[in-house]
């Protein structure tokens, strides 16, 4: 008799990786992130994902499948959530510091275009 209580996820085909690498990534974020007021709550978070990566790993079946509560599928999916948001906050900066970048690289090809005219040279004759 099947426990219709919990949910069975495929985690065959990479999956299996793909989240204990999600959840190793959340993890490090937290550790990172964790100061002041916020790191017992990072503690917590760090503690959640230690339990269900202990999980994944002991109930993974050899067919790449596992049985897991609600409750747990819920952690999986905040898990997944955070680091949504990190990811695109990591990527804002990355923007950010691009923007920069090529601000930076057309100030210099300014100043390069005003020697150049300054001084008569030019790159392109012999």
């Amino acid at each position: 008799m099947a426990n219709n209580s919990f949910i069975k996820l495929d985690l065959s085909g990479g999956w299996y990786d793909v989240l204990k690498e999600s959840i190793a990534m959340n993890t490090r974020q937290m550790k990172v992130s964790g100061t002041g007021d916020d790191d017992a709550e990072n503690k917590v978070l760090i503690y959640r994902n230690g339990r269900i990566t202990e999980k994944l790993e002991h109930y993974i079946r050899e067919d790449g499948t596992i049985s897991i509560f609600p409750s747990e599928l819920k952690v999986l999916f905040w898990i997944l959530m955070e680091n949504i948001v990190y990811l695109l906050a990591y990527y804002m900066d990355t923007l950010a510091n691009a923007k920069e970048c090529v601000n930076m690289m057309n100030k210099y090809k300014e100043l390069l275009d005003t020697i150049i005219d300054e001084y008569g040279l030019d790159i392109d004759e012999d």
